[in-house]
């Protein structure tokens, strides 16, 4: 493999281990989309306005998507795996002249 594709692969392995750490850690580097889904119904509710009239007004709602810890772990995991590999040291192969 050429040592340029190489250190690509080690930049990008660090990069997702990093993105996933961080969806564990608090998210730091902002929501990852496995993170959370929008709540089907929203949050729905009544205002009543200041001239008496009631409106009714929907909001965008979140909820906890199922097994988000595990795919942050298995960024993460898949990040150190590519990260190795790319920094693996690789044998040369000896030229025949």
């Amino acid at each position: 493999m050429r040592p340029a594709a190489r250190i690509a692969l080690l930049i990008i392995g660090i990069a997702i281990a990093a993105y996933g750490t961080a969806s564990l850690t608090g998210g730091w580097l902002g929501t990852p989309p496995w993170w959370e889904q929008p709540h089907p119904l929203g949050i729905i509710s009544l205002d009543r306005i200041e001239s008496g009239e009631v409106r009714l007004t929907k909001d965008d709602a979140f909820e906890p998507r199922p097994g988000r810890t595990a795919v942050s772990i298995g960024a993460a995991t898949s990040g150190l795996a590519l990260a190795a590999f790319g920094a693996w040291p690789r044998r040369r192969r000896e030229r025949v002249a």
